[in-house]
């Protein structure tokens, strides 16, 4: 099911041009909260449809905004959208349920605990039990999405992860519009590094949206430093070995394995694959802005390489030693 969104008359999907998301996320600040609390008015005249399905599509379109693979419930019945981190070193599905709700907060788990099994039927029965193989493995979280919730809600967390293995977590509808702002601004979370912001078991909250960035900007300095270290040590021994006044010769085969050893090093934005007797290598395109800071790390450290092996280096270069022998100077 696509709900007709004004301005935006295409569905979103990858590829789709960067004005249409500056456009999408205009629309879901402005709407989704209300449509959350069944702004009927905003519902039908603006998106042509009601308030509850209206909300699965925005939801569903701000999880694409934050680079999420999905698949919205077609049938209508059961689990309303699947998040599928597939770029994950180790990938995860996430079943989601939309919740509106007209006084602001959706409280019906607190008054009705006994829906947690309808949820476990959403988790288990239409998802994971499908599932074959390793893919069972890769379901582990549940989130409801609501305008807000009470905490009291918490209190179904632990029961959910007795009854079905999932984590269950809570996300009001003002944390997503936080972390989907945050995100476009500074796209710089992998599926790997914005798993914890779902295994809080509890109401997430905005503070938590800070600290999976903070966690980001931590992890890609890590990663820039563990690159720069197998760099610098990999140069060190060809500058002593192969090295000269002009130049650090390097044959194609070690220049190979080097890349090898950097590729091996970030799993994170780089994943290997072997087709039949090919190996191939995926890069993570939707991390631009992660790649773009570790490359200019990586792409400094490779300068100050060659900048003290030119200070440092005194041997001649082979067409100096060939006129040296030729002129029988020494």
């Amino acid at each position: 099911m696509t709900i007709s969104v004004p301005i935006i008359s295409i569905k979103l999907k990858e590829g789709v041009p960067h004005f249409v998301n500056i456009m999408l996320l205009q629309l879901l600040n402005t709407d989704l909260l209300d449509i959350a609390r069944q702004n009927r008015t905003v519902a039908r005249k603006k998106y042509h449809d009601e308030p509850e399905r209206v909300f699965e599509d925005l939801v569903n379109r701000a999880f694409l905004l934050l680079d999420f693979d999905t698949i919205p419930q077609r049938s209508g019945h059961g689990w309303d959208i699947v998040l599928i981190a597939g770029r994950a070193v180790h990938p995860y599905f996430i079943v989601v349920e939309c919740k509106t709700a007209v006084e602001g907060t959706y409280s019906y788990l607190v008054k009705k605990q006994d829906y947690l099994y309808t949820l476990k039927s959403y988790c288990l029965d239409l998802f994971k039990d499908k599932l074959i193989g390793a893919y069972k493995g890769y379901a582990k979280y549940m989130l409801l999405v609501a305008p807000d919730f009470p905490h009291e809600t918490e209190g179904c967390c632990r029961k959910f992860k007795d009854i079905t293995g999932f984590q269950l977590s809570f996300l009001p509808v003002p944390v997503l519009l936080k972390l989907v702002n945050r995100y476009r601004e500074n796209p710089i979370l992998n599926h790997d590094w914005i798993e914890p912001f779902f295994q809080k078991e509890r109401v997430i909250e905005e503070k938590d949206v800070e600290e999976i960035f903070e966690h980001a900007e931590k992890e890609i300095d890590l990663l820039a430093e563990r690159l720069c270290t197998r760099l610098r040590e990999r140069f060190s021994q060809f500058s002593q070995i192969s090295g000269d006044a002009a130049f650090i010769k390097l044959d194609m085969k070690v220049v190979s394995s080097v890349l090898e050893e950097i590729i091996s090093e970030m799993p994170e934005l780089v994943i290997p694959e072997r087709k039949g007797i090919v190996d191939y290598i995926n890069i993570e395109h939707d991390y631009y802005e992660i790649w773009e800071r570790v490359l200019r790390k990586l792409g400094r450290e490779f300068v100050n390489i060659l900048k003290e092996t030119s200070f440092s280096q005194v041997k001649n270069t082979e067409l100096k030693e060939d006129l040296l022998k030729m002129l029988k100077v020494k």
